[in-house]
């Protein structure tokens, strides 16, 4: 018996297991994986002079969502001012052509729950709907939502915080929006 034969049955086991485990992780890696229907789809988005960021995205796309869907909107003011964030229709026009506020709000009338934007929130706040929150410089707050059918159609993000800081209420001036600190918002009817 010369050494190949001895050692043919090994070479050739040897192989096989090794073959397998080349084909085995290829496999468990390429197999699709599935959310639970119950856990949102994230979105993170920075706030920042003057624009929003949605991770993933080129700037400017729009954020398309479907109803019947669960989100979760991760808010993370990186920027070196407040900002706001509105989700609406058709902008305001208030004194010298300036945008300021929607006229329709996206969650005005939908179940809303804000936290902090952290894994382990200090905090959960349940809403029956929701118009615009602000945050401070290096701040976070995450939003969940689910949008029933009459929310199709196209939306946009605002800021409207105004570019003055010693602006009134009565006369916000140019905001935020104005210089570009928007972004379109699509919803489409849910597949479910």
């Amino acid at each position: 018996m010369n050494i190949l034969s001895m050692y043919r049955g090994r070479i050739i086991k040897f192989g096989f297991i090794a073959a397998i485990s080349a084909v085995v992780p290829f496999v468990a890696l390429s197999a699709p994986v599935k959310q639970a229907a119950t856990e949102p789809v994230i979105f993170n988005i920075t706030m920042s002079e003057y624009k929003f960021a949605v991770d993933g995205q080129k700037d400017g796309d729009p954020i398309r969502l479907e109803t019947g869907k669960p989100y979760r909107f991760i808010f993370h003011n990186i920027g070196t001012s407040q900002h706001e964030a509105l989700i609406g229709q058709k902008p305001k026009i208030i004194t010298g052509g300036f945008k300021h506020d929607f006229t329709t709000n996206l969650l005005e009338d939908v179940e809303t729950t804000i936290t902090n934007g952290q894994e382990t929130s200090g905090f959960t706040i349940g809403a029956a709907g929701l118009a615009e929150f602000e945050l401070l410089t290096k701040q976070d707050i995450a939003i969940e939502f689910t949008l029933p059918d009459d929310k199709v159609g196209d939306w946009e993000m605002g800021c409207f915080v105004s570019l003055d800081p010693n602006a009134t209420d009565d006369n916000p001036g140019a905001g935020h929006y104005d210089v570009g600190m928007h972004l379109p918002v699509t919803v489409v009817k849910g597949s479910a």
